[in-house]
This record gives C-alpha cells, sequence and structure tokens, in this order.
C-alpha cells in the first residue's frame, strides 16, 4: 500500500470517528499580520496590533492545571493538549503553529507546541500543546 491509498484510509477512519462523533470542537486561532511580525521593536508606536483571526476546528486530548506556575504557587497555568488536523491547502493563518494565540472556551492560549506528522502531503496531523495566558 502506498502512501496516498494509506492517507485516504486515515482520512476516512477521522471523518467516521472524530468527525461525526463531533469530538471536533471549534476555536480561533489569532495571527499577527505580517508587517507587525517583521517591524520588530518601536517606541513610537502605540497602536495595538492588528490581529487576524480565522475560525479552526481542533480535538482536544488533554487539559490540566499547573497548581504551582510561580515560585509563590499563586497563579496556576492551564495546559491544553490539542490535535490539529490539516489538509496542507490551508492558508497561513489557519495554519496552527508555534508562537500564536488559540482562544478556546473563551480563553486564551499561547500555543507551545505544534509537532506534525505528515502523510503523502496530503494529511497533516498536529499534536499541540498550549498555556493559557494571563
Amino acid at each position: 500500500m502506498n502512501a496516498s491509498k494509506l492517507a485516504k484510509k486515515i482520512k476516512r477512519i477521522i471523518d467516521r470517528h472524530i468527525k461525526q462523533k463531533g469530538y471536533e470542537v471549534e476555536a480561533v486561532l489569532q495571527t499577527l499580520t505580517e508587517e507587525k511580525m517583521s517591524s520588530g521593536l518601536s517606541i513610537i508606536d502605540n497602536a495595538p496590533p492588528e490581529l487576524i483571526k480565522e475560525a479552526i476546528k481542533i480535538v482536544v486530548t488533554g487539559h490540566s492545571i499547573d497548581e504551582e506556575a510561580t515560585a509563590l504557587g499563586d497563579n496556576p497555568v492551564q495546559k491544553l493538549e490539542f490535535i490539529s488536523i490539516e489538509t496542507g491547502s490551508e492558508t497561513p493563518e489557519k495554519r496552527v503553529e508555534e508562537g500564536k494565540v488559540l482562544i478556546y472556551d473563551g480563553k486564551q492560549f499561547n500555543i507551545i507546541l505544534a509537532s506534525p506528522a505528515t502523510l503523502a502531503g496530503e494529511l497533516i496531523i498536529k499534536e499541540c500543546q498550549a498555556r493559557s495566558m494571563p
């Protein structure tokens, strides 16, 4: 079996066991515009950064709280583990990448890890981790 056929089989399995059963949830991915990302630090620019927001679907695999996030033990940090299923044809704003902000369940999470596994260039499954933002 070649990789293309395997990718199609896995897509069918994902459709049947994840998408049709409702395990995918809506989230919003925030990205800074390209000019703001490349401009660097500017002392005189007081305008809020321009954000691009895109709706995406994720599969949440884990959710925990780090009780001792600081030396004093206060301000617990929430950790979110999720999977993003992509086809490779998404716009750059819809691709889950490290450093972007994910809004899920009304909370903002900074994506700290996005580990992709690619199959025949047709299916990209990313295992991701994110931490809550203050």
